[in-house]
């Protein structure tokens, strides 16, 4: 882990830091470096080279950058991003303009919205409706393999 220096960084980042520790312990184990992003967050970097945002208010962390290969979900917001960059992937991929593909799926323009910002996730239903229109399977669409 990287060596924290009390003079480099005011308070808020300290604290946001050791709020990062303690409600992400596993990342944690793999961290190499962190430096702060805005007010009450910070980026850190993990030993796969993986990027992320830890926002000190929601204790939330989101990906940044990793590579294809990297699938880690530590909680529901994290699975719930992987989820929504996945379908925007396949979405523009397919080219489809989101007004398209709600339109193709019979789904409203707000829901796919919810989904592709990942604030929500598709029930059943809604993922095998997107799935055959992006002619891929369930389980691909939600990328869980």
């Amino acid at each position: 882990m990287n060596d924290i220096r009390a003079d480099r960084y005011d308070d808020r980042y300290l604290k946001t830091f050791q709020d990062y520790l303690l409600h992400n312990p596993t990342s944690s184990k793999q961290l190499v470096t962190w430096c702060p992003s805005g007010y009450y967050d910070i980026e850190v970097t993990l030993d796969d080279g993986s990027r992320w945002l830890f926002d000190h208010v929601t204790s939330g962390m989101r990906c940044i950058s990793r590579d294809s290969d990297h699938k880690i979900c530590e909680n529901e917001e994290e699975y719930k991003w992987q989820v929504a960059c996945n379908l925007r992937k396949r979405i523009r991929d397919a080219g489809f303009t989101q007004t398209a593909f709600a339109d193709a799926c019979g789904i409203s323009h707000a829901t796919i919205r919810t989904y592709i910002t990942g604030k929500s996730l598709p029930n059943i239903l809604a993922a095998k409706r997107m799935a055959e229109v992006l002619e891929c399977s369930i389980v691909a669409l939600i990328d869980i393999e």
